[in-house]
């Protein structure tokens, strides 16, 4: 898959959101300008992989859609 997130990328990810959200709430929390750059990095990522997915998923769908047209033909060739 397009650039998966590992395990340890995944709990950074999370533990980065969850300290922006803390930050966001009026926290005590602050994020450094490395640590916003991280986060931004790492959620490009994740959305590249769900764009991926969601991609594939698009394509197989298009080929089982063909494959249904083709047999549905096959019948009506048949039949006729």
């Amino acid at each position: 898959m397009t650039d998966m997130l590992s395990k340890s990328d995944q709990t950074e990810l999370e533990a980065l959101k969850a300290r922006l959200e803390a930050a966001l709430a009026g926290g005590d929390d602050v994020l450094t300008e490395a640590e916003i750059d991280r986060l931004g990095e790492l959620r490009a990522r994740e959305r590249a992989r769900i764009l991926a997915i969601a991609q594939q998923r698009q394509q197989r769908e298009a080929v089982r859609g063909v494959d249904r047209i083709k047999l549905a033909l096959q019948r009506a060739q048949r039949r006729a």
